[in-house]
């Protein structure tokens, strides 16, 4: 099954926002906008909502869960 999202920052940020949502289930989204390859993800707007959430280490953590998903498909 493909995914395809659009506006994918807003759908980003917007479950950044979601407290019920954890690390781990905004990386599986992230990992979706990798893998379209599209350039209008506003990767500084969403890095920045990741870090006033969590911290700057889990922009690491999120990003790096990110790719691994995306490389993996």
């Amino acid at each position: 099954m493909n995914f395809i999202l659009i506006n994918p920052t807003q759908i980003i940020l917007n479950e950044i926002e979601n407290l019920k949502l954890k690390q781990a289930d905004i990386a599986k989204t992230c990992a979706i906008a990798i893998m379209q390859d599209v350039e209008d993800v506003d990767w500084k707007q969403v890095n920045a909502a990741i870090v006033k959430r969590w911290s700057k280490s889990a922009r690491e953590r999120v990003l790096t869960m990110a790719w691994k998903i995306a490389e993996a498909k």
